[in-house]
């Protein structure tokens, strides 16, 4: 899915991202923080930080260097609950419509095969 929105809006998801719900959420990042690779995390020795884990805010990239869409999102808890107060009220935020209301209807709804996943979205009740 973050191959096509690259490849629909001529620039990586995390720009896209940054412009059109970071931002707005207020989670943009004064500093940049380079892609860094999923897989560069497998082994890491006790000690020893990568810039993915010392980061405040990240979303690592596959090897191809296509923003990894599907996980490796890296959020500070602040803009984590931000994120989820948005989606909790169809999209609004702070009277503002930051994401289409069906989409996040759409993307919450569970699936027809699995009770606890949605478009992207794990709905699992954590207790």
């Amino acid at each position: 899915m973050s191959a096509i929105v690259s490849e629909a809006t001529g620039m990586m998801t995390l720009k896209y991202a940054r412009a059109k719900v970071f931002t707005p959420l207020g989670i943009a990042r004064p500093r940049r923080t380079p892609p860094v690779a999923a897989w560069d995390r497998i082994g890491v020795k006790p000690g020893y930080s990568r810039p993915f884990d010392t980061a405040d805010f990240a979303w690592a990239v596959t090897e191809n260097r296509i923003t990894n869409g599907c996980c490796m999102l890296k959020l500070k808890l602040d803009d984590t609950q931000r994120s989820a107060a948005c989606t909790s009220i169809r999209g609004r935020l702070d009277g503002q419509q930051l994401l289409p209301a069906d989409w996040v209807e759409l993307a919450t709804t569970a699936s027809e095969t699995s009770g606890e996943y949605a478009s992207f979205w794990w709905l699992e009740n954590a207790g």
